[in-house]
């Protein structure tokens, strides 16, 4: 996946998955070798990587390492129980991960390993999701599970306060994994305000947000005319028109249904006095 070499680096929500370490060497999902400084792993998935040794991480000759809500799963090596990492750096802490199989699972070499607080060992329940094989299941044992200090937070859900900005789930507590943490909404490029139309002009909510089966999308307009609502993907796409009709002024509202994948779309509301939308997620 990656070979790193006298460097100094941070890595936070990515995904490290399905790489193979050539003619079975070390190393699967990442070789790290001579850091010349502390490396931090911030909210990673490390899953499905092989190697010889060190199916997800071989780590040799280099400063501190660190991994912090983390998720090491389904790695695997062929030299005995090295699947999730080896260690041969002088200092590794592991702080609030899903480790697969726990410590039985790391090599201690040469280097001083610290099993830290809130770290587990259970499945974590991937499922596909619009942005990779990796998305947490609603009944993961990873949402809200990572390190409970608020620079760890998942952002919030300007609609839905309380509550986790999809790609995150659950409440504000950090996800273990790449949708956690406070860079999670980097993954879909996600403003505080897609849209705005003119102030005081028209307006567009949604209830349930997130939803499953259906939601009712209720819209306000200043005057009459004609009206068109749009539901597009995160890539732009038109996925359906709900409705094109002429409206008086006044409060009115739609039913959001019908087979849709999860995941994250925009409502847009196309009015005479101008358009203004919303963001809706639909769960699995």
């Amino acid at each position: 996946g990656l070979f790193l070499d006298y460097s100094a680096f941070s890595i936070e929500n990515t995904v490290i998955a399905c790489d193979t370490a050539i003619s079975g060497g070390p190393g699967g999902g990442i070789f790290e070798s001579h850091s010349e400084d502390t490396t931090l792993f911030v909210n990673c998935v490390v899953a499905a990587n092989l190697a010889g040794m060190g199916g997800g991480f071989f780590l040799t000759s280099g400063a501190a390492t660190e991994f912090r809500n983390c998720v090491f799963w389904d790695n695997s090596a062929a030299s005995g129980n090295t699947g999730t990492l080896s260690v041969g750096s002088p200092f590794v802490r592991i702080e609030y991960c899903d480790v697969q199989d726990g410590e039985s699972s790391i090599y201690q070499g040469s280097g001083w390993l610290e099993w830290g607080a809130g770290n587990i060992t259970d499945n974590p329940l991937f499922e596909s999701g619009p942005l990779s094989d990796y998305h947490l299941s609603l009944s993961s044992p990873c949402i809200d599970a990572g390190d409970p200090d608020t620079q760890y937070n998942d952002p919030e859900d300007p609609d839905n306060p309380g509550y986790a900005l999809w790609p995150a789930l659950g409440g504000l507590r950090n996800d273990m994994g790449a949708y956690g943490g406070s860079g999670s909404g980097g993954w879909v490029g996600i403003e505080d305000e897609p849209w705005s139309g003119p102030p005081g002009s028209n307006s567009i909510v949604m209830f349930p947000n997130p939803f499953q089966d259906s939601a009712t999308v209720s819209f306000g307009l200043a005057e009459a005319g004609a009206v068109r609502l749009e539901l597009f993907s995160l890539d732009g796409r038109l996925v359906m028109t709900l409705l094109e009709a002429t409206f008086e002024a006044g409060d009115h509202s739609v039913l959001l249904q019908g087979v849709l994948s999860p995941g994250l779309y925009y409502l847009v509301l196309h009015t005479p006095a101008g358009t203004c939308g919303a963001r809706c997620i639909r769960l699995p």
